[in-house]
């Protein structure tokens, strides 16, 4: 059995979403909701132009990026999946926008710890840090999943605001086995 001095202390300024995701209570709330959302095909629809009926809008630019393949190395349900995980843990889901001759061909996750929001008299902008250098983006260029958030403007980090529980979590798991470790000796 280890030595106190040995034993992991999971203190709350420690949390990230690294250590989070050691927690198996967290990693697999956060796999079900993520998974589930990403395994959901995503149609879109428009309204007949009469206003009274609405049909799937397979021939939208749009379409295709959404329901089958968000960039040539991401499925429409990978980028999904990584954006709700990104929402469910840090409160915020990036993808940056690309656009050819005004439609939009492409969406790329970005890292939530590499994005800046800024809200300023009603504007919102986004910065991406991209090898190493930030890059304003205005906000038709980013899609922005957000989860629980108490501004509209930005998500609220559910790893912030549990991380008292998801650090005991943490400890009471590695104290279960701890004592099954030394059970088996």
């Amino acid at each position: 059995m280890a030595k106190q001095s040995e034993r992991k202390d999971f203190k709350v300024t420690n949390i990230s979403v690294d250590t989070a995701l050691e927690s198996a209570a967290f990693l697999a709330g956060v796999r079900i909701i993520s998974e589930d959302e990403g395994s959901l095909p995503f149609v879109m629809y428009e309204r007949s132009a009469d206003g009274l009926s609405v049909n799937k809008a397979t021939g939208h630019s749009l379409y295709p990026v959404l329901h089958d393949l968000w960039n040539p190395e991401v499925s429409a349900g990978e980028g999904v999946e990584a954006l709700t995980a990104h929402a469910l843990m840090t409160g915020n889901g990036f993808a940056g926008i690309v656009r050819v001759d005004g439609q939009v061909r492409a969406l790329y996750p970005w890292q939530p710890e590499q994005v800046r929001v800024k809200a300023e008299n009603g504007n919102i902008t986004y910065e991406h840090q991209e090898k190493g250098v930030w890059k304003p983006y205005p906000r038709t260029d980013v899609l922005h999943l957000k989860g629980l958030t108490l501004t509209g403007t930005y998500g609220d980090s559910l790893l912030h605001r549990a991380r008292h529980v998801i650090g005991l979590t943490l400890s009471t798991q590695e104290r279960s086995e701890e004592r099954r470790v030394g059970k088996e000796c």
